[in-house]
Formats: C-alpha cells, structure tokens, sequence
C-alpha cells in the first residue's frame, strides 16, 4: 500500500511526505491492516509487523488493530518513559524514585486471528511484553502475573504479590490503579504484617495521601 503507492523511498524530508501522502482515517488503511494481521509484510512499514495494540470500541467498528512496529515501541513509547524519567529526576534531584519498586498495572494480550506469529493487546500488554529484562528488577509484580487476563484473578494476584513490598512508584490507568490500591489496602490491614506495616509508613509512597484519594473516589 503506503511503500509502493507513495514511493516512501524516494522521500527525503518532511516536506516530501506532507505534499505525498494524504491524511487518511482508519476505515481507509482498515483492509492493509487486515492484511498484516493474516501475515503479510510490508505493507503500511517496512520492517516486521508482530503486534496490534486493540482500541476500545468506535462508531464504525467494534474495535481498532493499530499496527505497532518495534522502531514504534524503541523510538517512541519506550523513548517517551525515558524522556519523561530523564526531566523528572531534572527537577527532583533528591527523588527516592528508585529507593524501591514500581507497581506498573496493565491491560493483556492474546494470539492474533489463532496464529502465534502474530499477537494483539492492550497497549500497556505490548510494552510489558517487550520492555527492557532489567525492568524486572525494579518493578512489581512479576511478568506473569501483570499480563494475566481474568480481572479479578489478577487484581488479587498483585495485591498478594505487592504487600510485601517497597512499592516507590505507581504507573498504570488512574481508574484501574485505584480498584487495586484499594483491594490493596484492605488486604494490607487484615494481615499482623500489614497491620505492623500500615504502623510504620514502610507500604506504598505516601499512604495516607492514597487512602484518602481512594476513599473519596469510590464513596462518589
């Protein structure tokens, strides 16, 4: 489609690109993408296209198959944390940022049309799938878990997995993310240890800030 029918490798700056390839909806690129999910390539990208992050639903369709390439996932996803960690410790020089672990909540993801060559997600699945090894030295909970499907299996999953943590940093859906430091929460003060834990400040950064926004949040 794109490559061809615009001759992508003869442009040489954005000025080429805006003046050749015209502004189109999804409806318009939907069949390439279609294509992309049975296994053809080079289509809308020239390198491998393994993964479709799943939208919500539209008014056109039930959902939307965006292609996400690894160049996508290094040069702009990935990019983007590490900008945005890179302007936060810029500003807070003193941070405690690292002094424990982040609690990262994320959607999931299954096999592409029955093939595994091809795997669609939420975005949030993609990125943890295919982060950095070394993530998973400062992060809760573990791979497994944060990329299982049923709901309410993994919200308690986590919540077991993350009490007895040093949790510094939380990075997830802000609704979603309350549901669990609330589940959280509850479980935290049916334990001794959490009890003993709750006493001393030591689980989640800034408790007392989080039980009170948690509150007011669900009481509405």
């Amino acid at each position: 489609m794109g490559r061809k029918k615009y001759d992508y490798s003869s442009i040489r700056s954005y000025e080429d690109f805006r003046k050749r390839v015209p502004i189109q909806t999804y409806e318009e690129i939907k069949p390439y993408v279609e294509r992309l999910r049975a296994g053809e390539q080079n289509l809308l990208w020239p390198s491998e296209i393994r993964w479709f992050a799943k939208s919500s639903g539209t008014t056109n369709d039930k959902s939307k198959f965006l292609p996400v390439s690894k160049e996508a996932l290094q040069d702009i996803h990935y990019r983007g944390g590490k900008d945005a960690a890179a302007l936060y410790f810029r500003i807070n020089p003193d941070s405690h940022f690292f002094s424990g672990k982040g609690l990262i909540l994320g959607g999931s993801h299954s096999p592409n049309l029955n093939s595994n060559h091809s795997l669609v997600g939420d975005l949030s699945a993609i990125l943890i799938q295919n982060v950095n090894p070394l993530i998973n030295f400062v992060r809760v909970p573990s791979k497994k878990i944060a990329l299982m499907s049923e709901w309410e299996t993994k919200i308690e999953a986590i919540a077991n997995s993350t009490i007895p943590v040093n949790v510094t940093s939380l990075s997830g859906v802000p609704s979603w993310m309350l549901v669990l430091i609330k589940r959280i929460l509850e479980k935290n003060r049916q334990t001794d240890v959490g009890r003993s834990m709750a006493e001393s400040g030591s689980f989640l950064p800034r408790r007392s800030c989080i039980y009170s926004l948690t509150v007011s949040n669900t009481s509405k």
